[in-house]
């Protein structure tokens, strides 16, 4: 790949890329490099070194650059590293990696910090992302922010999104990755919430999709499971509204899937998406208080209409323009090359 009018040999190390990520890797040529991440792994001693210097396959990749996908990652990135001593590491800051360091002493975090010192530039996906790392990165370290992309099967649906709520009663929260993906991501005061709305809304459905249990004990909850990628659509479009509270989530695509599905969403602080919302005024779309009575009230607001069907194409149309996998790959091109000139 040329870069900055060099060819350049670029290696994505990874345990099993986010679709967004990959295709930015793919859009640079880079080598995909697996990296399965397991306990033994993240361990100190030489048996350890030298399994992850297997999976590196450094023999047939000495690369000019190396791009780590979170946290994980970077302890074989290092390693590849001290095999390719000119390559530069680029991080891609898309994980709870800053936080988990932050807040333990066990030997992954304080391998990792030492790691995160050796970094040379980084790619992240939102300003909530990157404070998370202010301090365990150089401060030379150019940051880029590079929004991750949605599904061309969600940009599809642009054309049917006139903001006509099918299912008034329904709220849908999206959890993607399974028990993991519930981590401080459903707040318990939602409860609160949800009972609010009921006076109002004596029918109110809950869906929570990606999981088979939450801490939530409203009366009208549907656990959906993993919905089929290709289901999703459906499931946007028959939803009243997409909540998102999360204590921290970087920037959680479906939350920019439901807009493009002509879904309407409220999203919190936590919430990488929140700061997106807040550059283009979108204000409708965001709560600034993870208070019961604000957002009950803002959510009924929303299905009764405040929100006009010429908007709600305003948003899925910036969303197809912005965030399909060819715009956000060239930006993210462009952010890496940026980086590297330094």
């Amino acid at each position: 790949m040329v870069i900055n009018g060099k060819k350049t040999k670029i290696a994505f190390v990874h345990q099993n890329p986010h679709p967004a990520h990959a295709a930015w890797a793919k859009s640079v040529g880079a080598k995909f490099i697996y990296f399965r991440g397991n306990r033994k792994l993240r361990e100190r001693g030489n048996k350890h070194l030298l399994l992850n210097l297997l999976r590196t396959k450094f023999i047939f990749c000495k690369p000019d650059v190396i791009i780590s996908e979170g946290g994980a990652p970077l302890s074989p990135s290092i390693v590849m590293h001290n095999f390719s001593t000119n390559a530069k590491i680029i991080l891609i800051m898309a994980d709870e990696t800053g936080i988990y360091v932050r807040e333990n002493k066990d030997i992954y975090s304080r391998d990792t910090r030492a790691f995160l010192s050796m970094v040379d530039g980084a790619i992240s996906v939102s300003g909530l992302t990157t404070e998370t790392f202010e301090g365990l990165v150089p401060q030379s370290v150019k940051i880029k922010t590079v929004r991750p992309s949605i599904g061309d099967i969600f940009i599809r649906q642009s054309r049917f999104a006139s903001g006509v709520l099918r299912r008034r009663n329904t709220i849908c929260i999206v959890s993607k990755g399974g028990k993991r993906g519930l981590m401080d991501k459903i707040p318990g005061w939602l409860d609160d919430c949800f009972r609010i709305m009921k006076k109002t809304i004596p029918d109110l459905e809950i869906k929570i999709a990606g999981t088979q249990e939450s801490s939530l004990k409203f009366a009208n909850i549907r656990h959906l499971g993993i919905v089929k990628y290709t289901d999703m659509p459906k499931l946007y479009r028959e939803t009243g509204i997409l909540f998102h509270f999360p204590f921290f989530d970087p920037f959680p695509v479906s939350v920019m899937e439901a807009l493009s599905c002509g879904c309407p969403v409220i999203v919190g602080k936590g919430c990488g998406n929140y700061e997106y919302f807040k550059e283009k005024n979108w204000n409708e779309l965001t709560c600034d208080e993870d208070d019961p009575v604000t957002v009950s009230q803002k959510a009924l607001e929303i299905l009764n209409g405040s929100i006009t069907p010429d908007r709600f194409r305003l948003f899925s149309d910036v969303v197809a323009k912005e965030l399909s996998p060819s715009a956000s790959s060239a930006y993210f091109r462009k952010s890496l090359e940026d980086i590297l000139k330094q």
